[in-house]
């Protein structure tokens, strides 16, 4: 049986796996990371972490799945945070006191802290202080560049028939996420059919060219289509 915590996505445009991570990933944490004594583990409490997600995206839930024990004795959590349509899930044993050892049968206290633990490895996935378990000190920055080529990026027309062409796997990256944000701000199916019989050209560039690009596209068409029927 699962447990679930959060609120209701209904009212809220779903977000992509990158616009997420690029949101959270920018979130400094290092000034409430904190560290088991006698130990190097690194570790961020999970009310902040919490809190801090529901800031960006306030209709997040997470869930618990069953416990999970061997026949050693040894427990096994796992935890599922969605936010939209978007999943993300992680696991961690259940490990006794600062020795960071999974130990053996382990009882109701160590069971719960761990779940709190494992909710926040799983709020990583998604991009929230998931630099301190490589051990890095500070998230990483966009370099200049990257900054001015997004600064002319924003001067030139946008991707589709008759307006500007995919030569290259970068413009076939920018163009795929052109439209898929186009598709999540849909309001309707008609909508986002449209988008395709205005642009059959650079609809099969993209599939024939850049068939990951033009996957990654789709299933946010199909997603949003989705959560278009089961509103009405």
């Amino acid at each position: 049986m699962k447990t679930e915590k959060g609120t209701s996505s209904e009212g809220f445009d779903s977000p992509s796996f990158e616009e997420v991570w690029t949101v959270l990933s920018k979130v400094d944490v290092t000034a409430q990371k904190k560290q088991l004594p006698d130990s190097n583990i690194t570790y961020l409490s999970w009310t902040w972490a919490w809190d801090e997600l529901m800031k960006h995206y306030p209709y997040a839930t997470y869930s618990f799945d069953e416990d999970q024990w061997d026949h050693l004795g040894y427990c096994t959590v796992s935890c599922t945070i969605r936010i939209g349509h978007l999943e993300r899930s992680m696991w961690l044993p259940v490990m006794g006191g600062y020795s960071h050892k999974a130990v053996k049968n382990p009882d109701a206290r160590g069971r719960s802290d761990t779940r709190m633990r494992c909710l926040v490895k799983a709020m990583a996935m998604f991009g929230l202080g998931h630099y301190i378990y490589n051990g890095e000190d500070f998230p990483r920055k966009e370099d200049d560049e990257e900054i001015e080529q997004q600064e002319q990026d924003k001067k030139l027309p946008p991707f589709g028939d008759g307006k500007r062409q995919i030569e290259n796997e970068a413009d076939a990256k920018k163009a795929s996420e052109q439209f898929a944000n186009e598709f999540r701000n849909a309001a309707s199916s008609e909508q986002i059919k449209s988008l395709y019989t205005a642009n059959p050209n650079t609809f099969q560039a993209l599939e024939r060219g850049y068939p990951s690009h033009f996957a990654v596209m789709m299933q946010e068409a199909q997603a949003k289509i989705a959560a278009l029927n089961a509103a009405k």
